[in-house]
């Protein structure tokens, strides 16, 4: 296993992106009432970033955790694969994980609480795109997929999904 990334890449993150990707999980569970809105809440968090003057864009990511104990199963969003190609996803669904890019550095993954025992996170990337970290006696690590831009055509993707969490995030800044 590749070693940690030091210092934590939680350390020393833009507080006004931490509040903004938990104002977007927030307001979208509480919209939604579900977590597994990875397009949507992405898509909204990055127009906003848009607008409030952020250098930010959508990337395909993967998000695992490894638990510690070897009794307990690891979760993965957006695997790699193995190389071969998936099977086709459910229509309006998509096999992937989406984030955040600020400034190029900075990961926003605003529905990483899809996996029981994580929360939304800011992460500082390390230079080759990867990230680990310790949570909760395991190992959590993001990684940045090659480009892939399915996701743009996903019905989560359209404004007039989203519109209603953009708005009251906007509310609630004011």
């Amino acid at each position: 296993m590749n070693t940690l990334t030091k210092p934590d890449p939680r350390l020393n993150v833009p507080k006004r992106l931490v509040k903004l990707n938990n104002l977007a999980n927030r307001i979208s569970v509480q919209i939604l009432g579900t977590r597994d809105n990875c397009i949507l809440v992405s898509t909204m968090l990055n127009q906003l970033l848009t607008d409030l003057g952020y250098n930010s864009r959508l990337v395909r990511i993967t998000a695992a955790m490894f638990p510690d104990n070897r009794n307990q199963h690891g979760t993965v969003l957006g695997s790699e694969g193995d190389g071969t190609r998936c099977q086709k996803a459910e229509k309006g669904m998509w096999h992937g994980h989406l984030g955040v890019m600020v400034d190029e550095k900075w990961l926003l993954d605003p529905t990483l609480d899809q996996i029981d025992g994580l929360k939304p996170v800011v992460i500082r990337l390390s230079q080759n795109g990867g990230t680990y970290y310790r949570v909760n006696k395991s190992t959590v690590r993001h990684t940045i997929y090659p480009k892939q831009v399915g996701f743009k055509w996903a019905g989560d993707a359209r404004p007039c999904r989203w519109k209603d969490i953009y708005n009251s995030i906007l509310e609630e800044l004011k």
